[in-house]
């Protein structure tokens, strides 16, 4: 017992330890193995905090990100450049470059913008000093996100279209005139305050009216449940028809050129290039083709009557318009089919710019099919009930004018032309 109890003793030879020693000893490898452990322990929670703080970092800026990127997508001016300002203002401007640092360098944001047609894809990086891991040898770690989106359709075609990027009453309704288009949308490309009018006592009623500057008036009939009313600040519309390819021009005859058809007189006209006009005041037949009109006006008096299906008028070179009274029978319509399906008349954007063409329409009168004029004016006049049992008239030109009497309606319903009209009510999306 005495040789157990001792703290350093002899016994038979050998060196006893006491059980206290024992303890003593155990007690310091914990201690130095705890030390030791707390090395990496420390380490990991280092590391989570700093990338807590990149995680938190990387949530913002791809919130940044993604509104940077719709609004640029859904900017009202379509120009890239445009597009790529609008989705830089929302991140600060880029600091200078660090002379003699890295390219790219960790230590600055960086902001890259890319446009593709409607998509807009953004890139970012935002550099983020960790607090522990710094002491490892790491001096940023790095924040990067990339988001794209894109615009999207979901209201109908739009069925008037004024092209002019800055003309006061682009497309304007005065007088007694009632326009309908309960299928479809009027859009206005002008950046004007008065980009889309409504004066005196005329109504218009359409699916939405839309303008990249501004819609003046109150007699507007709104019929989308999302529209909300006539709006400004919207985005610009591309001209649908801007690809559509000339039809072959041919040499004209003494029998297609000033070709007059007398209040007396009936005939028949075949498809072909006509030089100098077609001045209808008779009774007419057009059998269905493609009508090239070149140097002239296309032009039908209050008295002819008129009848031609399947037909396209292409207006070209000097005098290039058309002018198109009611007030005997007139009946137009374009071709279901082919290169120009459902196209009734095309001016040729080089020819005769500035010019208004008039179509002075009445209840005998029917117009189905687009008409294109992209550097010049319609106007639409007339009494009674104008375009009432037409079933497809949608109108693209510079600038669009309704006045008279009368009710014009113009739809798209069932009608599709070869190059699809725009949609409106255009929104944007994320794409990832």
């Amino acid at each position: 017992m005495q040789c157990a109890l001792a703290i350093s003793a002899d016994c038979g030879g050998a060196q006893m330890i006491s059980p206290l020693r024992f303890v003593r000893e155990d007690d310091g490898n914990v201690a130095v193995v705890f030390a030791l452990a707390l090395i990496p322990m420390a380490g990991m929670v280092g590391a989570a905090l700093d990338y807590s703080r990149l995680s938190s970092e990387q949530a913002r800026l791809q919130a940044l990100a993604d509104r940077a990127a719709i609004a640029a997508s859904l900017a009202p001016d379509t120009s890239d450049t445009q597009r790529i300002a609008v989705a830089s203002s929302f991140f600060p401007p880029p600091p200078p470059p660090t002379p003699g640092a890295p390219t790219p360098d960790p230590a600055k944001p960086t902001l890259a913008v890319a446009v593709d047609g409607a998509k807009v894809t953004i890139t970012t990086t935002s550099p983020v000093k960790p607090a522990v891991m710094g002491l490892m040898g790491m001096d940023y770690m790095q924040a990067r996100v990339s988001t794209s989106a894109v615009q999207i359709t979901t209201g109908r075609p739009v069925c008037v279209l004024a092209l002019h990027p800055t003309a006061r009453d682009a497309i304007s309704f005065a007088g007694n005139t009632t326009f309908v288009a309960d299928g479809c949308a009027i859009h206005a490309n002008s950046t004007s305050g008065s980009a889309v009018s409504s004066q005196g006592s005329a109504v218009a009623k359409a699916w939405s009216f839309c303008a990249v500057g501004g819609v003046s008036g109150s007699n507007f009939t709104v019929t989308s449940p999302t529209a909300g009313g006539p709006k400004g600040g919207c985005f610009r519309q591309k001209d649908p028809f801007k690809n559509l390819a000339a039809p072959s021009i041919g040499v004209c005859t003494n029998q297609t050129t000033n070709v007059s058809v007398q209040p007396n007189q009936n005939k028949t006209l075949d498809p072909g290039t006509y030089c100098g006009g077609i001045d209808l005041k008779g009774t007419v037949t057009l059998r269905a083709g493609t009508y090239v009109i070149k140097g002239g006006t296309l032009s039908i008096a209050s008295q002819a009557n008129v009848t031609g299906e399947g037909v396209t008028f292409y207006l070209t070179d000097t005098g290039a318009s058309f002018d198109i009274n009611g007030g005997g029978t007139v009946k137009l319509e374009a071709p279901a089919s082919g290169d120009y399906r459902n196209m009734l008349i095309i001016q040729n954007p080089a020819s005769n710019a500035g010019a208004t063409n008039k179509l002075n329409g009445n209840a005998s009168m029917t117009v189905k099919g687009a008409i294109y004029t992209p550097t010049q004016t319609v106007a639409v006049t007339g009494t009674g009930g104008f375009g009432s049992t037409g079933t497809f008239m949608p109108l693209v030109a510079s600038m669009i004018s309704f006045s008279g009497n009368s009710t014009t309606r113009a739809d798209t319903a069932a009608n599709p032309t070869k190059e699809p009209l725009p949609l409106s009510e255009m929104g944007a999306r994320l794409t990832n």
